[in-house]
């Protein structure tokens, strides 16, 4: 049986096969890897509320499915993807599963220069407040949004050539997604690692820090680490990335 369980989720407007290169290494390695495809970005103009009652039940039928296998479960969050991730594991934990006898659960976090909520909390107001957004394209037709340069924001960093092609493949993002309120602080009963990328253009160095900051001030055991590029680290650098996952999945799990 593979040593571990890892399930990939992405953020905004990107697809379930932006992290290929990370789990081609880790397959190779031995390890079970898994990919979300968030309705809010495969099936954008479909999505009626701001609930995530859908991305959240995408994230829970794929863990569900490892953990009562008696899996352990490593959740590793791009940007966004830390929200309906964090409001998505009730139940699903390993404090959870122990909690009731059963074996497996969600073990660990990895947050990618991510964001995440306390519970209620209102995050478009966060977003516009708290974060200062105004990179953000709304399309109020189709009731979707973009970026204004996704080159700029999430491929700072890369080749020109891989740049062009990631950024080709995105999708608009569901506008009404950004309006929930954020359901669960999974991130308050997980150990987890921050990796704060230090030359990012969507989310600012002094934003990622005060995630972290108030998270450990809220009691989560929360670590860092560091990598010295854009939005998108495991495409600068596979390699470090990886090293990076690995050591801190070791340390924490």
């Amino acid at each position: 049986m593979p040593k571990l369980a890892f399930v990939f989720a992405p953020g905004a407007w990107h697809p379930a096969n932006s992290f290929d290169n990370v789990t081609t290494i880790l397959t190779e390695q031995g390890y079970d890897c898994h990919s979300i495809a968030f309705p809010s970005v495969t099936r954008v103009t479909e999505i009626k509320d701001a609930l995530l009652t859908e991305d959240i039940a995408t994230i829970r039928s794929v863990i569900e499915a490892l953990v009562d296998a008696g899996r352990d479960v490593v959740l590793i969050m791009h940007s966004w993807a830390g929200v309906p991730c964090c409001s998505g594991l009730k139940g699903l934990t390993r404090v959870d599963r122990q909690e009731k006898g059963l074996d497996g659960g969600v073990g660990y976090l990895f947050f990618i220069s991510s964001f995440f909520g306390n519970m209620g909390d209102n995050l478009l107001n966060f977003f516009f407040t708290e974060m200062n957004i105004n990179w953000w394209v709304v399309n109020k037709e189709t009731k979707t949004l973009f970026s204004d340069d996704p080159i700029y924001r999430f491929y700072f960093g890369l080749p020109a050539a891989e740049a062009l092609k990631r950024a080709a493949a995105l999708w608009p993002h569901a506008l009404l997604s950004m309006g929930v309120p954020a359901a669960g602080a999974a991130w308050l009963e997980v150990p987890s690692t921050y990796l704060i990328c230090t030359e990012d253009n969507a989310l600012t160095l002094e934003f990622q820090r005060e995630m972290v900051n108030c998270a450990q001030a809220e009691g989560a055991n929360m670590r860092t680490v560091k990598m010295k590029t854009g939005h998108s680290p495991w495409l600068v650098d596979v390699g470090v990335f990886v090293g990076h996952l690995l050591d801190a999945v070791n340390t924490g799990i």
